[in-house]
């Protein structure tokens, strides 16, 4: 089947962000190429999900009145367009990579005046931050970065000192990210069960100092996932992480970014689910704690869609623990997010477990008989 490269491409942006798209290729169209625009209006009109004979190939080159060569052009200018809109959205959400290649652009053009401006402001604004977390020290150093450049470019005296300053947040945004990858790379150990692995886990530690620790909430919960993860002081395995748990649920909001919290959730999680094979059944309650933060913040459900392994697991999760009305409100809420053909079939098994569970066993048989067809791996 004919398939164009933008379509999946097109498939993950949102309403808004398809309308977005709408006003920037009119802007942007070099050439305001009608045939391009005119092509485009009519693929939108197939939104949101970009598929059917409407548009086949044959069909496009019907109603388009184009030939299979400028049709093949026309898509490949779509492509670089949706691409290019792509980079302006991520452009939109950080203001100091925006004022980096600005303050470079001015430099090269021999306007200082207008660059220290930028950067004046740029500076400014980063005062304002709130969320520290990873990415803010890498913002961070930029900005130290070019404010350390331009005061050469100044000839000012100052530039060796703001030279020491840049060291500092380099050591941090260093020291932070490796503290990052060290943990993704203890979480898939079984993964690289024969890889000789030299993290220096002792030393990376040491420089995770209290400074550090104290400056940004992410960075402490890095920090409890390391040892955690890493399996030092075993004998205080148990309050390292209570204390991780309880840093990540205070920071959830206006601390963390969504990027953050996808990462350091799914960290905590798996190691739950080790903890959970080794018998250890005390993690139970703090595994749907997580769970739940997951379903909160949309990481389970892209596209409002919820896999079928998430439906039926978690609501058995929930009766493990017996909290039988989470389970309940679980299975009510969330049977739309499953696809159609499945969605009677594992509300029945779902609600069979529960009433199992809570010793109904007339209730489990009559929601097992309404239980028609189940996929091949449950």
């Amino acid at each position: 089947m004919y398939q164009p490269a933008f379509l999946p491409l097109l498939k993950t942006l949102s309403e808004k962000e398809l309308a977005d798209f709408s006003k920037y290729i009119q802007i942007h169209s070099k050439t305001k190429d009608t045939q391009l625009l005119n092509l485009w209006s009519y693929i939108y009109t197939k939104k949101p999900n970009f598929t059917g004979k409407y548009l086949s190939k044959q069909n496009l080159l019907q109603t388009q009145k184009i030939t299979d060569i400028r049709l093949r052009q026309l898509m490949s200018q779509l492509t670089y367009y949706i691409k290019e809109f792509l980079v302006w959205l991520k452009l939109k959400e950080d203001d100091t990579l925006v004022a980096y290649l600005l303050f470079e652009s001015l430099v090269e053009r021999n306007q200082l005046k207008e660059a220290q401006k930028t950067l004046k402001e740029a500076n400014k604004q980063f005062e304002k931050e709130a969320l520290k977390n990873v990415k803010y020290y890498q913002r961070q150093h930029l900005l130290k970065r070019k404010n350390y450049d331009l005061a050469l470019l100044q000839n000012n005296r100052q530039a060796l000192l703001s030279l020491q300053s840049i060291m500092h947040f380099f050591d941090d945004y260093y020291w932070i990210q490796k503290l990052q990858y060290t943990c993704g790379l203890l979480n898939n150990t079984s993964i690289l069960a024969n890889t000789t692995l030299d993290l220096d886990i002792d030393n990376l530690l040491a420089n995770i100092t209290d400074e550090r620790r104290n400056s940004a909430a992410v960075v402490d919960i890095y920090y409890h996932l390391l040892l955690i993860l890493s399996g030092k002081h075993l004998q205080l395995a148990t309050k390292i992480w209570d204390q991780l748990l309880r840093l990540i649920h205070n920071n959830l909001e206006n601390t963390l970014s969504v990027d953050d919290i996808q990462t350091i959730v799914g960290l905590a999680l798996n190691y739950c689910t080790k903890q959970l094979r080794l018998g250890n059944e005390t993690y139970l309650p703090q595994q749907l704690s997580l769970y739940k933060i997951m379903l909160q913040k949309g990481f389970l459900t892209p596209n409002k869609q919820l896999s079928i392994h998430h439906y039926k697991n978690l609501a058995r999760l929930a009766c493990r623990i017996k909290d039988f009305d989470w389970a309940i409100e679980f299975t009510n809420q969330y049977q739309t997010y499953l696809s159609p053909k499945h969605q009677a079939n594992y509300y029945h098994f779902n609600y069979a477990v529960i009433s199992f569970r809570q010793q109904s066993y007339e209730s489990a048989l009559a929601h097992l008989r309404e239980v028609k067809k189940m996929e091949t791996h449950d």
